[in-house]
């Protein structure tokens, strides 16, 4: 079985990339929740092994790959909307990152020092061209989440050397890359690359994330 679970997410990953490179070549709200709901079913399969394994609950997890999914689909249509989407997804996978292991004050260190830098970047760098104080400010706050979510991945990493956390440090790490080169796509006057380097990023960062919980069903953690 673990076998057959470890072909299935490579599978998966390999899916992600091709939805990627379809996406950025072709474009289209309908093909882009396509690849989404690609890392969100391999969420959902991931999930049920968890359950059959009995060593981890995938819950949080599971609606977390799921909010996102349907926050790519949103912001599709409205920005503000769909970082919102978005920032629940964040809540909802620091709150697993908070049952593997529990939320200490020294977590938050981690997620504030990425988050005031990147703060300081956006309200202060000059290349930014937000249109409105709302956006900056949604923008900003988005950062906010994005940041703790990091930081408690690389806090419980840093407690519990293992794969599963290695794994989750790693695709949250990719989401972060990819937000910024969203931001920087959208708003910073990036270059023709950064919204390639926005889809290779995120879409395997979220099936990295999904792969965790493979690991996470094995027992190769401590769930609190």
């Amino acid at each position: 079985m673990k076998k057959v679970m470890a072909c299935v997410n490579e599978l998966f990953l390999v899916l992600s990339l091709a939805g990627a490179a379809y996406y950025e070549a072709v474009g289209g709200l309908r093909i882009k929740a396509l690849s989404a709901g690609v890392f969100a079913l391999l969420g959902l399969i991931n999930g049920v092994y968890a359950l059959k394994m009995r060593r981890f609950n995938p819950l949080y997890m599971c609606l977390a790959l799921l909010v996102c999914m349907t926050a790519d689909i949103v912001l599709g249509y409205s920005f503000v909307a769909g970082a919102g989407v978005f920032a629940l997804g964040h809540v909802l996978y620091f709150t697993a990152f908070c049952h593997m292991e529990k939320l200490r004050l020294a977590d938050f260190l981690p997620g504030m020092l990425l988050f005031i830098p990147t703060a300081l970047w956006l309200a202060l760098s000059p290349r930014f061209r937000f249109g409105a104080q709302e956006i900056e400010a949604v923008c900003v706050g988005y950062a906010l989440f994005i940041s703790m979510m990091m930081g408690k991945a690389i806090a419980n990493l840093i407690r519990n050397r293992n794969v599963a956390y290695l794994l989750l440090a790693l695709g949250c790490g990719l989401f972060v890359v990819s937000d910024v080169m969203l931001v920087l796509h959208a708003f910073g006057r990036g270059p023709r690359w950064t919204d390639a380097a926005c889809l290779f990023t995120y879409f395997p960062g979220q099936c990295i994330i999904a792969h965790a919980m493979m690991h996470l069903a094995e027992g190769k953690h401590k769930e609190r």
